[in-house]
């Protein structure tokens, strides 16, 4: 452990530094810019370093990568660090950093990548009219993990190239507007763990969303037209919200669907057949809600193999830590879930003998 000491000479062919990963504290060198003044990549990611972001590193025109996550950083974003005409990947995430989000840094021509998960920042995400830019580049978008409020700029579902949006865990609220609708780029939105409300937008029918994390909002209506001409779907977390009626038949047309979390909503009804076409099925809960009839006998038949890397070995306890756990032995363990609770298990029938060993682990909490 040691402080972060740069040579007191010129040193302009020096293009990258990178000491992520060790076990440096105390300030960023506020010379850092005039040492290395043609830097292109920085990464001090992973240390214990602690103080203000030196605001020169926007100043730098060949500064392309940036990245002090996890760190002890606090204070604010510099405005010339938010300015930069060559910045293309900033990680800040996982610091001590504060106050409002300068609106610059969503106007840098350059910027592709854009990570400020994990730190303080608080008020509104800043307005911006991007129409004025001949060229918009930002694709990723994460602030997670903030005390960020408000309602989502209109903005953002204007950013066409955008592939990654995660505002999950801070105090966003109102309607998620219509025109997510549009964007046909999308592959990753997390909006859970804030105060949206009302309908899912009706019209949702983007065909690259790959992962649709919902969760702990206060949405409302029912699935009918929600979701279900994403072919490209592979995971579909709605758990902890206030949807209601039944789960829609059209819910097999998800081929690609692995995670389905449907915990404690007011949904009514039977499991319908049609959720036996989800053969890349992994994880699946449907607790605490208030479904009743028929088991679809075609579940005994499912071999639930992990898929893409999930782990064989895992316990199906470890895997998400849900209530209602119905763990049938050797034939959902692994990545593999399905959740209903015991009460839940009373109301339905199974159409055939599942011939499994069954166990219910009951870990009851308030909805």
């Amino acid at each position: 452990m040691g402080h972060f000491n740069i040579p007191s000479h010129l040193n302009p062919n020096m293009s990258i530094v990178d000491i992520s990963d060790n076990k440096i504290q105390g300030p960023i060198p506020a010379n850092i810019c005039s040492v290395f003044p043609q830097l292109g990549r920085l990464n001090l990611s992973s240390n214990f370093l602690q103080g203000n972001i030196p605001p020169c590193l926007g100043n730098l025109k060949t500064m392309l990568m940036i990245d002090l996550s996890h760190n002890q950083l606090y204070g604010g974003i510099p405005e010339m660090s938010a300015q930069s005409d060559s910045l293309m990947f900033l990680r800040l995430s996982n610091n001590h950093l504060s106050g409002k989000i300068t609106p610059t840094i969503f106007c840098s021509s350059s910027l592709k990548f854009l990570y400020l998960d994990g730190n303080k920042f608080d008020g509104n995400i800043p307005s911006i009219d991007i129409s004025t830019f001949p060229y918009y580049s930002l694709s990723d978008i994460d602030l997670s993990n903030n005390n960020l409020s408000g309602e989502l700029p209109r903005w953002i579902w204007n950013v066409s190239n955008l592939q990654t949006l995660a505002v999950s865990n801070n105090q966003l609220k109102g309607l998620i507007p219509v025109e997510l609708c549009y964007l046909d780029s999308l592959k990753f939105l997390d909006l859970s763990k804030n105060n949206f409300f009302g309908p899912m937008p009706s019209c949702f029918h983007a065909q690259s969303i790959r992962h649709l994390h919902l969760s702990r909002n206060r949405l409302s209506g029912t699935l009918t037209n929600a979701f279900f001409n994403s072919s490209s779907l592979v995971t579909l977390d709605l758990s902890e919200n206030q949807l209601t009626g039944e789960i829609p038949y059209k819910i097999g047309t998800l081929s690609a669907l692995s995670v389905l979390l449907l915990k404690a909503n007011y949904l009514v009804g039977e499991i319908p057949i049609d959720i036996c076409k989800l053969y890349s099925l992994n994880i699946i809960d449907l607790s605490q809600n208030k479904l009743s009839g028929r088991i679809p006998s075609c579940l005994s038949h499912l071999t639930f193999e992990p898929s893409d890397g999930k782990s064989s070995t895992l316990d199906s306890t470890e895997v998400l830590g849900l209530v209602g756990i119905v763990d049938f032995g050797d034939f959902l363990r692994g990545a593999n879930y399905f959740g209903i609770t015991e009460f839940e298990l009373f109301n339905f029938r199974v159409e055939e003998p599942f011939n499994l060993h069954a166990s219910i682990h009951e870990q009851r909490e308030e909805k």
